[in-house]
Order: C-alpha cells, then sequence, then structure tokens
C-alpha cells in the first residue's frame, strides 16, 4: 500500500497538486491547473459519454450533431425515428433548436430583465443557412413531434412558435406537434387549436 501511495504522490507532484508527502499522508494545495483527479473524472465522464452515444440510433445522433450532420445524414437517405437520447430529447428537439431560426440572447436577455410585452426578432444566433431547408426535408425523412422537453421546460414547440414562420408552424403540427398554454398565447390563437 505504500508503495502505491508513493506512486500517487509523484503523480499529484508532477501535476502541481501535492505539496507534502509524509508516510500515508499527501497534503494538497488549492488546485491551479485541472488536478489528476479532476482529469480523471472527466476522462471517465467523456467514456460514459461515448458509450451512451455508441448506442443512439442514426437519425438521432445526426440530429444531436448539428445541421451539417443532418444533411449529410439526409443526402445518404436517412430517416428519423422516435429515438431519445439519456436527457429524453428526441431528433424533433434537436432539430427545432438546430434549425428553426430563434434568437436565444435576445429572449434570454428579456427573461433575465423581467417583463417585456414585445420581443422584435431581428437576429437569429443559432441560424444556420441550410437550417430551415434540413429541417423541412427532416420532415420529409419521417420527423415527428412529441412533448419531450429539456431541463428548461423546452420543447420543440416552444422554438417552432418563437421562429415566425407560418409555414414551420403548420408543417410541425400536421407532423403531430402540439402546441402548450404558452406557445398558443405567443401565437396569438388560444381558443382554435389543440392544447398538449
Amino acid at each position: 500500500m505504500n508503495g502505491l501511495n508513493k506512486i500517487f504522490a509523484q503523480a499529484a507532484a508532477r501535476s502541481g497538486d501535492a505539496v507534502e508527502y509524509s508516510g500515508d499522508v499527501v497534503a494538497f494545495a488549492p488546485p491551479a491547473a485541472p488536478s489528476l483527479y479532476q482529469n480523471l473524472f472527466e476522462a471517465v465522464a467523456d467514456m460514459r459519454s461515448y458509450w451512451q452515444e455508441r448506442s443512439y440510433s442514426k437519425g438521432l445522433k445526426a440530429a444531436r450533431g448539428g445541421v451539417d450532420t443532418v444533411v449529410a445524414f439526409l443526402l445518404h437517405g436517412g430517416r428519423f425515428d422516435s429515438a431519445r437520447d439519456q436527457d429524453g430529447l428526441d431528433s424533433g428537439y434537436w432539430l427545432a433548436r438546430l434549425c428553426v431560426p430563434y434568437d436565444f440572447m435576445a429572449h434570454g436577455a428579456v427573461a433575465q430583465s423581467g417583463p417585456v410585452q414585445d420581443v422584435r426578432m431581428v437576429r437569429y444566433y443559432n441560424q444556420h443557412v441550410d437550417g430551415r431547408a434540413a429541417f423541412v426535408a427532416a420532415l420529409e425523412a419521417g420527423l415527428t413531434f412529441s412533448q419531450c422537453r429539456d431541463d428548461e421546460g423546452h420543447d420543440a414547440g416552444f422554438y417552432i412558435a418563437r421562429s415566425g414562420d407560418v409555414e414551420l408552424i403548420d408543417l410541425f403540427e400536421r407532423a403531430g406537434g402540439q402546441f402548450r398554454q404558452r406557445e398558443l398565447a405567443v401565437l396569438g390563437r388560444l381558443n382554435n387549436r389543440r392544447v398538449a
């Protein structure tokens, strides 16, 4: 056991964390750089993520990867299924988030600054040049929508309703998407649509 402690102390000393070693006790200073422990934790987390992502369907991997991976997936004849990732989010959520114009920065500022009645969307920070086309093509390749929500309570309908794109809103509903109460309020049609 003492040999293992010495090896550990030497490794930690090289990482700049161990400041004193005596017998079986190692004293540590607050790390200025990532510690050996931190590096190990991150490596384990990366490995877990890697194995989880390997189990995802091809469509879900493409949707999580971004617009470019979606375009490549579609060009190779890919079809979308209803698979979900470790957070319960499906391809419909990821594609709505990635491909639909929505100003995350402006709406985040509004959420922090208090009630604002009207936010005009003039900048689309997440919008990819092929985003809308990829989204429409994904719908043709079997993309459907569930009401799965992220940790902030946002679902695909959240992004679709705020896109301001009438055609995308219609396509979303035809592909099984339903708007919740707050999205219907954003759209200005509380009384004439289904509520999820």
